[in-house]
């Protein structure tokens, strides 16, 4: 019960910051990333972390430094789907420490199953952000490339939190008005 309440209030809360009403959160099949910092204690940084609907949970990159050309790439349940945008929490959101000590993304390349890409800025904020696409996009995954960041105070490694894929199709339940 306790992390389907976690579930539900994870995708409220994506929607109250986005200002997005009427979508769906789409789920994902799989996560795979470019690289990964290593775990150790019990405590993993995988990319499947960034899609399990809880945000004291990260990805993140592994490589040298910031980890500039690092990707994480979500596979969409159930094959091609037309996407409009997704709601990331930037950053490890472990706690408002973790988030200023970690660094955040700046710049995102959003690529997409056909080879197509968009970029977009982030802003560098301890709340849920929407990318809205420039236009809906049928794809069966998203990589999300890091080009720029904001530096974090004590660890030059970049982190992902959580990241939820959605189209315009209402949640079921939801009356239209």
């Amino acid at each position: 019960m306790r992390i389907q309440s976690a579930s539900l209030l994870l995708s409220l809360a994506a929607l109250l910051f986005s200002g997005v009403v009427h979508a769906r959160v789409l789920e994902i099949e799989g996560a795979e990333a470019s690289s990964t910092y290593p775990g150790s204690d019990g405590v993993s940084y995988s990319p499947k972390n960034a899609v399990d609907r809880k945000v004291s949970t990260v990805w993140t990159e592994g490589a040298d430094g910031a980890g500039m050309g690092e990707s994480i790439t979500l596979t969409l349940k159930g094959g091609e789907r037309l996407i409009t945008g997704f709601t990331i929490w930037n950053g490890n959101w472990y706690t408002q420490d973790f988030f200023e000590r970690h660094n955040r993304i700046k710049e995102l390349l959003v690529e997409f199953a056909d080879g197509t890409s968009e970029r977009h800025l982030l802003e560098d904020g301890f709340q849920p952000q929407t990318v809205r696409l420039e236009k809906p996009v049928k794809t069966a995954s998203v990589t999300l490339k890091i080009k720029g960041k904001f530096g974090g105070s004590t660890f030059d490694d970049t982190c992902i939190s959580e990241v939820q894929v959605f189209d315009d199709t209402p949640e079921e339940g939801v009356a239209a008005a």
